[in-house]
């Protein structure tokens, strides 16, 4: 399987950010399609992204973009924009079931067939970001061959709950967890949410530290400086 211990999110609106993403170690690199661009900049996003995409596909460094949600209504034209170039995959948030990625993977099918790519060939990270989808998230995990982690996203499960964000993480424990146990369930990566405090280098390997310890395989981020920290601390055993 492959090792994505680091992934890093760089914002699809920053043209000197995409610019500057080949110089870094990351693992994977995630140009942001999604969370990190205003609703204004959304078109924007697709173009810059487009323009880097050769130099960043160079590196031989997977690229990931995460697109924006099926129910956006603009998940097909970033579907496009990704795979007008051979990218590694596709990340999407917000799915809720099986059904989401069916749809997904039909899309990504006749996008490929159009590019003359083999069809199943693009690989899925799927976000478990809400009380639906944590609901569903073993039925998820097991629901296309295109699947090749799930990523939990804290900060969208505590507002889809409802809930405040808590200093010591106890409020997304069990959700947490829950993502890491299925994605084993069902042989795949699982990628932990960001750590957004990127200067406490402190409480990030911490972070890591809790997240391998209830069987993350890698972590989201979104800050070059964090990139040693979260390799280091995802380094396969031996």
């Amino acid at each position: 399987m492959k090792i994505l211990r680091s992934l890093l999110f760089i914002p699809g609106n920053r043209p000197d950010m995409l610019a500057k993403a080949v110089k870094f170690n990351a693992d994977a690199i995630v140009p942001d399609m999604e969370d990190s661009v205003p609703e204004s900049e959304k078109s924007n996003a697709r173009k810059h992204i487009s323009n880097a995409m050769k130099d960043l596909i160079r590196l031989g460094t997977p690229v990931i973009p995460r697109i924006n949600s099926l129910n956006s209504g603009l998940a097909e034209q970033d579907i496009k924009t990704a795979l007008n170039h051979r990218v590694f995959g596709i990340s999407v948030g917000k799915i809720s079931c099986p059904d989401d990625i069916k749809r997904l993977s039909q899309i990504i099918s006749m996008v490929e067939v159009d590019n003359g790519y083999e069809i199943g060939s693009t690989k899925l990270i799927i976000w478990i970001e809400t009380a639906e989808s944590l609901i569903n998230v073993r039925d998820i995990s097991k629901s296309s061959p295109r699947l090749l982690a799930l990523a939990f996203g804290a900060e969208d499960y505590t507002n889809d709950m409802a809930i405040k964000r808590q200093p010591d993480d106890s409020e997304i424990g069990f959700a947490r967890q829950s993502v890491a146990i299925a994605a084993r369930s069902s042989n795949l990566l699982s990628l932990d949410t960001p750590y957004f405090e990127f200067n406490n280098n402190a409480g990030l390997k911490h972070d890591v530290g809790v997240a391998r310890s209830i069987g993350f395989t890698g972590k989201f981020a979104i800050h070059p400086s964090q990139i040693e920290a979260i390799n280091n601390g995802f380094i396969p055993s031996v």
